[in-house]
């Protein structure tokens, strides 16, 4: 449970920070965007003569070009919540580069979870009339009382 507090700690302080680092001029020189949990991303464009040449080449090139955001990010002390992933984007010379929080127990599983949970009380609560036995007790132990 203290786990789940944690991450929901690391959620609020990534948005407080990410909002007011979309102030700064770096921000944009580093063309750096924002998706809806926050997570900061950027597009990488290579040159041709990059593309042209083999992968651990355009990757070298990517990792340079991160050299500014990640430096960007120890500035903004985001360095213990983000995690960098790096992806070719399909039928371009390009490169996704997301910075998504390292989360240890929210995931899409935890909110299914969660969602199943609420609908599993739901039908029980709706099914076997659960406010009128909770009257009922409330009621006999009133009685009982007096």
């Amino acid at each position: 449970m203290n786990k789940i507090f944690n991450d929901i700690s690391d959620f609020m302080y990534l948005r407080k920070v990410v909002r007011r680092a979309k102030k700064y001029k770096q921000w944009e020189e580093l063309n750096l965007r924002h998706d809806w949990f926050y997570n900061p991303y950027t597009v990488v464009n290579l040159p041709p003569e990059v593309y042209a040449a083999d992968r651990e080449t355009q990757l070298q090139f990517v990792a340079y070009f991160m050299q500014d955001a990640n430096l960007f990010f120890v500035e903004q002390l985001l360095q213990d919540v983000l995690v960098p992933s790096v992806e070719p984007i399909e039928n371009t010379a390009s490169y996704l580069i997301v910075y998504h929080a390292d989360y240890e127990t929210l995931s899409t599983w935890f909110f299914i979870k969660i969602a199943l949970l609420i609908s599993l009380g739901t039908f029980v609560w709706m099914k076997y009339d659960i406010p009128h036995y909770v009257h009922r007790i409330v009621e006999l132990a009133t009685n009982a009382i007096n």
